[in-house]
Parts: structure tokens; C-alpha cells; sequence
């Protein structure tokens, strides 16, 4: 599985993480929002993949459209570097990024 990480804000404030790769094993695309910070008793994932019902069919556009919907733009810099672990069927990469895209030292 290659893993992307960025942080984030969604349209009404709330930082995020938002986690997105391939998943070699799965051969699909995955994504997760979740809080930075929440409070106990509330739910700390906003958005996970494997909330949809056709989960492993899903496209890489599908979920750029699920970000849009929370008012997340996801940096071209991340979306490219998914797309080719798909296209390469990377696994075990694990990348983090500052939130315009650029990587984390």
C-alpha cells in the first residue's frame, strides 16, 4: 500500500489529515479524512473509503470529488504521485507532504 499524507482545512475550518494511496493487495484507490484534533465521544474519521459500497471499484477522480465536497483541494503534487503507485502498482511507500504539496523533510 503506498501512503500520501497532507494536512488540510476543510470549507468550514476544520483541520484535517487527509490519507490517499494505492492499495497494491486491493488494486483500488483509497482515502481518509480525518480530525486533527476532536473530542472523545465524537468520531475522529470524517470521510473513509470503505464507507462506499463499491469501494474497490472507485476512481482516483471519485475521491478528488469526495475532498471537493469538504472544501479540500488536493495539492497536483500528491494526485500525481498516487496516480503512478496505481500505474506502477507501488506498495510499501509511505510519503508525507506540507499542505501546498511540497515534501516533508
Amino acid at each position: 500500500m503506498s501512503q500520501h499524507s497532507y494536512p488540510a482545512r476543510t470549507s468550514d475550518g476544520q483541520a484535517v489529515n487527509v490519507l490517499m494511496g494505492w492499495d497494491r493487495p486491493c488494486q483500488c484507490y483509497f482515502l481518509i479524512v480525518q480530525l486533527q484534533e476532536w473530542q472523545e465521544g465524537q468520531p475522529s474519521c470524517l470521510y473513509s473509503y470503505l464507507e462506499e459500497k463499491a469501494a474497490f471499484d472507485l476512481s482516483l477522480d471519485y475521491y478528488v470529488e469526495r475532498l471537493d465536497r469538504f472544501g479540500i483541494t488536493a495539492p497536483v503534487e500528491v494526485l500525481e504521485q498516487v496516480w503512478l503507485d496505481a500505474i506502477l502498482n507501488t506498495g510499501n511507500r509511505v510519503v508525507a507532504y506540507r499542505e501546498d504539496g511540497t515534501l516533508l523533510a
